[in-house]
């Protein structure tokens, strides 16, 4: 009987001699010819896709060195050129405002000078329509405060305000001022002249104006030169605010002024050294309540018949109305009359405007005196039509 093998007496070798072994023999001798074969074959292949990958990616560098230069010149050159448009239109922009500047001064230094002359012709008492037609509009309109101790049609009042229309409606206005500077002072022998006034304007300074778009607006004053030399008690000034609005063609198309009527009136009366300054009637039934002055009233056109008289007037020269009635004023005229200062009086009337005059007249018995004659048109009823033309008569002592 065989005996029993003893497995744990058998050694059992060990795996890393057993590899160790293997490449100790020649049986695994290929294997390493090959592997070393490969590995020096790879070598160089390698090394050439080394340097082609290098040389690959210097010129993907210079390229994208070249391009990001490219772009930043196209950059700048973009930069540059908007530069250059921006600049140009700077300028342009620049030089355009710099035109229109100028355009906007000369344009606001016409309208000043326009309206210092409307105000110097307003002040000289300039009756020259075609005067005025040079720098008013056609549809020329000016407002102001209601001045009941001056000349106006009842027709000018609308909504407390006065509103004068036209080139007609301003020499009307000028006339009456021109009256009402004239009967400020007592006239004598020595100072029968015209009392003179000058307007200062804010306009005439740049600074003391504000400019629109189409016009300006500035302060003003009116003042009195010698009503004092005119036998005035003093001095007259009115201040205000002027506003004119022009047309395309640098004409006033609109012209306002605010001032403070009550105020004048008070200066006026104290001016006048009397108790109150005389109101200005416009209507004839006003005209016919007044028994204190010298009136007369006659008809508004030539040949000026007398159509009215009052006590006052019958007193100082002589002629009962029945007298008188339809005859015209050359009933008081004389040697002594100048015509030319009848004739201009006359004339202005005829225009239907206010009129002052200082003349030698004549009553019923010859007598020569010499008078300040102030003549106003009248309207029979508020319409504003002129009716009637009435005269204030002041005798001159001498």
């Amino acid at each position: 009987m065989d005996s029993a093998v003893d497995y744990a007496d058998i050694a059992i070798p060990d795996l890393q001699d057993i590899f160790s072994a293997a490449d100790s023999t020649g049986a695994s001798e290929p294997d390493a010819k090959r592997l070393k074969t490969n590995e020096a074959s790879r070598a160089p292949t390698s090394s050439a896709q080394d340097e082609e990958r290098k040389k690959q990616e210097r010129e993907r560098n210079r390229m994208h060195a070249r391009n990001t230069r490219a772009r930043k010149k196209a950059y700048a050159d973009e930069l540059t050129a908007k530069l250059a448009a921006l600049t140009k239109e700077k300028e342009e922009h620049e030089k355009a405002e710099a035109e229109a500047s100028k355009a906007r001064t000369v344009q606001q230094s016409a309208w000043a000078a326009t309206l210092r002359q409307a105000m110097d012709l307003r002040a000289a008492g300039c009756l020259d329509e075609a005067q005025w037609s040079k720098i008013l509009a056609e549809d020329f309109k000016m407002t102001m405060p209601v001045t009941p101790y001056r000349s106006f049609s009842p027709s000018d009042v609308v909504n407390n305000r006065r509103v004068l229309l036209g080139v007609d409606g301003m020499v009307a206005d000028t006339a009456s001022l021109q009256v009402m500077l004239d009967n400020i002072g007592t006239k004598t022998r020595k100072n029968e002249g015209r009392v003179r006034v000058e307007y200062l304007l804010g306009s005439d300074a740049a600074e003391n104006c504000f400019f629109g778009a189409a016009g300006l607006m500035c302060t003003f004053m009116m003042r009195t030169l010698d009503a004092k030399a005119h036998g005035a008690a003093c001095e007259c000034e009115k201040s205000g605010i002027l506003r004119a609005r022009f047309d395309d063609a640098g004409c006033i198309e609109e012209l306002e002024m605010a001032f403070d009527g009550i105020a004048m009136y008070h200066q006026l009366m104290r001016a006048k050294g009397q108790g109150d300054f005389p109101l200005v009637p416009n209507t004839l039934n006003a005209v016919l309540k007044n028994d204190k002055d010298h009136i007369v009233v006659t008809t508004a056109q030539r040949p000026f018949r007398i159509t009215h008289v009052n006590g006052a007037w019958t007193q100082l020269c002589g002629f009962e109305l029945d007298e008188c009635k339809g005859k015209n004023l050359s009933i008081l005229q004389g040697p002594e009359t100048d015509m030319d200062t009848v004739t201009e009086l006359v004339d202005i009337s005829q225009r239907g405007y206010p009129a002052s005059m200082v003349v030698t007249n004549y009553d019923k018995s010859g007598r020569p005196f010499r008078n300040h004659l102030r003549c106003y048109p009248i309207s029979s009823d508020d319409s504003g039509e002129i009716s009637h033309i009435v005269g204030y008569l002041d005798e001159i002592e001498v």
